[in-house]
């Protein structure tokens, strides 16, 4: 079936090609570096070893995240937690627990890769972990805190079937994920113009 008999306007195909970037993560290559990004979806975690035990990661693997409100129980450390349950190898995990947002997400990655050796040890081929609709922000937010070669990084989306089920493939049938989904629209404009994520 083409994307174009898929979606049931094009105004739907535009909005997820823009937020979800891709919906088919078969085509993945090898990276050096797995940044995944904070949430309370812990399955996240699975989904990322399982991508590890396919060799599609070979050095390391970043939790970022404290908790949204700076709080709660750090999401990094629950990541770990989970990581280490399913027979992750600790040693390659890098930690990095301040970060409340997806902005300080990125910004406080970048610190701790340099404070892990820079690029030159973590590499430079980087896989973006993290909830499926918010993969455009996740890159932008990259842009902004100086990733380098940004549009030659990969991603990797996780919907959460239990929760909103915000897919590429479903967003549009559920007024909850409806809304989530133009919240986030909303956040990149706000963001943008703010100057907390970069175009480029």
């Amino acid at each position: 079936m083409k994307k174009s008999d898929y979606y049931p306007s094009e105004t739907i195909r535009a909005i997820t090609e823009f937020l979800f970037i891709k919906s088919d993560y078969s085509d993945l290559e090898p990276v050096d570096l797995a940044i995944v990004t904070g949430n309370y979806y812990i399955k996240t975690v699975d989904e990322t070893y399982d991508l590890y035990k396919k060799g599609l990661i070979n050095k390391y693997v970043l939790f970022t995240g404290h908790s949204s409100d700076g709080k709660g129980e750090c999401e990094a450390e629950v990541f770990l937690k989970r990581w280490i349950e399913l027979g992750g190898p600790e040693e390659m995990v890098i930690m990095e627990t301040k970060a409340t947002n997806l902005m300080e997400n990125m910004v406080y990655s970048m610190q701790a890769i340099k404070d892990h050796g820079g690029f030159k040890e973590c590499g430079n081929r980087i896989l973006f972990v993290g909830k499926a609709f918010a993969l455009r922000r996740i890159l932008m937010s990259a842009s902004y805190a100086g990733f380098p070669d940004i549009d030659k990084c990969q991603v990797y989306g996780t919907v959460d079937p239990a929760g909103l089920n915000i897919g590429p493939d479903c967003w549009w049938k559920s007024e909850k994920a409806k809304k989530r989904v133009f919240e986030e629209l909303g956040r990149i404009a706000q963001y943008s113009l703010e100057g907390d994520l970069s175009i480029y």
